[in-house]
């Protein structure tokens, strides 16, 4: 928890002097031991910054905290717990053919093509505007206005990172010739 309070601290970061510093300064009369401050780690651990005494966390955390070590957890910042959805695409069918996402929440859709041939997602209005990650081994096509389509090939899988910013029901389509594929993406 000290090590991450070291690394996700905005507010100042820390160079190796004031490691150094804060590591060697100590005053001569400040005694330490794993049975006197619980925050200290025991001595046979092996440091994770070269130099650094094995009881010196107590003091970096006072460092990245300014001195309020009780606020200490609230100084992490929260993870964001993702929504994760998987659509197979199977016999010219997305299945399920009707999913629900939820306003402002990370989400990860999944597409998972388990036929033969080719297929695409062609979802415009819910991407319209949103920023994305488009991840997998299908073929993404964007325009100026964002993500066109994504075509997914025979036993692929492609992965849309974002964050629905509009509620409403938004429809979408494998545009493939041939292909009568559509599906309804509900967001609330």
């Amino acid at each position: 928890m000290c090590l991450a309070l070291l690394l996700a601290t905005p507010a100042r970061s820390l160079s190796d002097t004031d490691l150094s510093t804060v590591a060697n300064d100590l005053p001569p009369s400040a005694s330490f031991s794993a049975q006197k401050n619980p925050h200290c780690i025991p001595a046979n651990t092996p440091p994770v910054f070269p130099g650094l005494r094995p009881c010196i966390w107590p003091h970096l955390l006072r460092l990245v905290t300014n001195g309020n070590v009780e606020q200490a957890p609230g100084a992490l910042p929260t993870e964001v717990e993702v929504e994760s959805v998987t659509i197979e695409i199977r016999g010219r069918m997305f299945i399920p053919n009707h999913v629900l996402l939820h306003h402002n929440q990370e989400t990860a859709l999944r597409f998972r093509n388990h036929d033969t041939e080719l297929h695409s997602v062609v979802a415009k209005e819910l991407f319209f505007g949103v920023g994305l990650n488009v991840s997998g081994n299908g073929a993404p096509e964007f325009g100026p206005d964002g993500l066109k389509r994504v075509i997914i090939p025979p036993e692929g899988l492609i992965e849309i990172q974002f964050t629905p910013a509009r509620t409403g029901t938004f429809s979408y389509l494998c545009d493939m010739p041939g292909h009568d594929m559509r599906a309804v993406i509900v967001v609330e």
